[in-house]
Formats: structure tokens, sequence, C-alpha cells
């Protein structure tokens, strides 16, 4: 991962851990 795609899910997870962790999930099932 890179560090600009890190800091992005970092602000997602701190403004709203669900919905970060939604798009995150989602970003890892279309990469597999």
């Amino acid at each position: 991962m890179i560090l600009s795609e890190k800091i992005t899910w970092d602000f997602f997870n701190q403004e709203n851990s669900s919905l970060g962790n939604f798009f995150l999930t989602s970003f890892l099932k279309m990469v597999k």
C-alpha cells in the first residue's frame, strides 16, 4: 500500500470507521 492510500484510509477510519472499512473491504475485493 502506498503512503497516500494509507493516509486516505486513516482519514476514513477517523471520520467514520464503518464507512472506511466498507470502502477498504470493497477495494480489497476488487483487487482480488
